[in-house]
Formats: structure tokens, C-alpha cells, sequence
């Protein structure tokens, strides 16, 4: 899988916004892992904001490599993540 940015330079001369990755693993079963790694002194916690930018991501990514690959967001904590069904990345609104 190639997947490539758009320059810093690019993007404020009005280019696309590129997105920032830390890790992704492409497996062998079609899925591909977008990995964000956040540091923190307790659990953290993923508010609306943040969530639509990892939903964002994610489909960034599916546009970039133009794959039928299923994404899975996976969060790589210190601490874990505080349960919050209604921000969660993973849940559908708190259902």
C-alpha cells in the first residue's frame, strides 16, 4: 500500500490539508489499522472535536489509497481510554 501526504507548502497555497498518521498496519486480511498514539497522565478522553478529526482521518484515508480495505481506528494510550459512548470513534451516537 503507498499512501502520500500533501507538503506543508502545498497546503497553505490553497492545496489539499494533508493529515498526520503516527502508525498504520496493513494486514493481511483486508483490514488496515489507522493507529493514533496520544500520551497521558490519566485515561484519555476523546471529546466531539476530536472524534469528528479521526473520523475525518479515516476517511481520508480511504479517498488516498482508493482501496475496498475495511479501516479500524485503534487507539494507542498511556492509560486507556475513558468510556464515552457518546464521543466514542467506535460507537454509533451512544447506541
Amino acid at each position: 500500500m503507498r499512501y502520500g501526504g500533501t507538503p506543508r507548502k502545498q497546503r497553505e497555497e490553497g492545496g489539499a490539508a494533508g493529515a498526520q498518521i503516527d502508525l498504520l498496519i496493513d494486514r493481511r486480511d483486508q483490514v488496515i489499522n489507522l493507529c493514533e498514539i496520544k500520551y497521558s497522565i490519566d485515561e484519555y478522553v476523546i471529546d466531539k472535536d476530536e472524534e469528528a478529526s479521526l473520523r475525518n482521518r479515516m476517511e481520508r484515508l480511504r479517498k488516498a489509497t482508493k482501496n475496498r480495505k475495511s479501516i479500524q481506528m485503534t487507539m494507542i494510550t498511556t492509560h486507556g481510554l475513558t468510556k464515552n459512548a457518546e464521543n466514542s470513534p467506535t460507537s454509533s451516537g451512544g447506541r
